[in-house]
Formats: C-alpha cells, sequence, structure tokens
C-alpha cells in the first residue's frame, strides 16, 4: 500500500498547483449558529490559500439532491438495522444471547444517549428492507453516483472540497450534532478525508482558550483513494493546522 502511495505522489509531483478543486458552496453554512462563523470565516481563509499555492478553484452551484438537508431523504441505515442485526444475532458464529433485534430493544439495558435519538425510529415494524420507500431510496443513492460523477466531468474536476461540518463540534453529552456534510461519501461510497484548516477563535466558551479544531473534507471519485491522500498530504503541508492535543494537568 506505502508503494501505491508513493507512485501516486511521484505521479502527481506537481503538488497543488494546477490542482482543480471544486467548492461545493451549497455546503457552507446551511446549518447556522452562534459558532457557524469560525466554520465558514476558515474555510474562506483556507481557500485563499489554496488559490495563492496555485489551486484552480471552481465554485458550484450543486444539485440540489447534493444538498446536506436533502441527502436525508436517500439515507438506508434505519432500514437495515433490524435485518443487520438479526442476521448477525442468529448467524452460527454467534453464540450467546440475545437472539434478535427486539430482544435487544426490548431488554431495557440500552444506553440511550450513546445510540442516538434514532434509536426508536430504526424499531418500527415498517422499518425495513421490505418497504417500497426502501427501494425509492436506493435508486435515489444510484441518481447522487451519477450525479458526483457528472459533476467531476463536466469541470474536469481532482476533487471537491468543503467544510467537514458547518458549526463547532457540540460538547460532550450531547446527542445531536447539527450541520454535517459527511452524507455525501457515506452515500454515494465515494473516498473522502478530513484536512485540519485549523482552530476557533481563542476562548471559545469550553475550549480551555485553545480553540476547537475545524477540518475540510476532500473528495474524489470511485477507485481514487491514493489520489485523494496525496491531495490531503499537500493541502495539509500548505496549512501547516495540525496541532498536538493539549493535556491539562488536572486531574
Amino acid at each position: 500500500m506505502a508503494t501505491v502511495y508513493r507512485e501516486e505522489k511521484k505521479k502527481r509531483g506537481k503538488g497543488l498547483k494546477g490542482l482543480r478543486l471544486g467548492v461545493l458552496t451549497s455546503y457552507i453554512n446551511h446549518t447556522l449558529d452562534s459558532t457557524s462563523h469560525h466554520v465558514s470565516t476558515l474555510f474562506h481563509k483556507t481557500l485563499t490559500s489554496l488559490s495563492t499555492a496555485g489551486v484552480h478553484l471552481t465554485y458550484l452551484t450543486a444539485p440540489p439532491e447534493f444538498h446536506p438537508l436533502n441527502l436525508s431523504h436517500a439515507e438506508v441505515s434505519l432500514y437495515e438495522v433490524q435485518s443487520s442485526f438479526n442476521n448477525y444475532l442468529t448467524s452460527p458464529t454467534h453464540y450467546t444471547c440475545p437472539s434478535s433485534f427486539q430482544e435487544i430493544y426490548t431488554s431495557g439495558l440500552v444506553d440511550e444517549i450513546a445510540v442516538g435519538p434514532t434509536w426508536h425510529i430504526s424499531a418500527r415494524q415498517e422499518m425495513s428492507p421490505s418497504n417500497p420507500e426502501y427501494y425509492i431510496r436506493l435508486c435515489r443513492i444510484e441518481t447522487l453516483k451519477l450525479l458526483l460523477a457528472q459533476v467531476f466531468a463536466e469541470n474536469k474536476l481532482d476533487g471537491l472540497i468543503f467544510p467537514h461540518q458547518t458549526i463547532l463540534v457540540v460538547r460532550v453529552g450531547a446527542t445531536f450534532q447539527a450541520g454535517r456534510n459527511g452524507l455525501l461519501t457515506s452515500l454515494t461510497g465515494a473516498p473522502g478525508g478530513v484536512v485540519p484548516m485549523g482552530f476557533s477563535s481563542d476562548g471559545e466558551s469550553g475550549d480551555g482558550g485553545m480553540g476547537i479544531p475545524i477540518g475540510m473534507e476532500v473528495v474524489g471519485l470511485w477507485g481514487w483513494d491514493w489520489h485523494v491522500l496525496g491531495i490531503m498530504e499537500e493541502i495539509e503541508v500548505l496549512l501547516k493546522a495540525r496541532r498536538a492535543p493539549f493535556l491539562s494537568a488536572k486531574a
């Protein structure tokens, strides 16, 4: 694997100069709160750095199907939870109780904070692959894949970039993180990763004065895994935004 990475890096050779990256404008500030300005300000600063380094940036008005608020209509995981659990729990390699999803659900032993607010939705009878809505969503995923390939082809892109999420990470103990932008890769299976852009302004509430880390996603097409990693490495070298973790001396 390391050899493949070195070959990909050697093939690119020229660093960031001449790279063509698409900026998904609908992935900026689609969710607003008192912290969103930290993300958008740092992202625009990053775009300036990339442009100065010779990156050709194409600002894209993506198809409405790409919008983070619309991608939820293509999610299928909740329809697969029960069957996936049952297949695992009844497999020959599984020897202990429980024996079904419903047995887990009714046990009273589930930490609802850990499983999140959608846990009860996944337990509904209609949430199964036999529901026609499940197949409709699978078709939407295939449409998303075609649209993603079309965006890359029409704009001759080497990658897509956008903030990993539009607001700062929530505090420990919160049950929901708004403003997330990760569904595009998880639904389409396209390779992507997160590069550190920097930190929120010092003094942000709850960060100990160190700032809260903010990331940028870099996304490619299927089979471009090493290409995406190469771009991420070049961007990380340019931004120099990584910081060693701060360990408090307090017990």
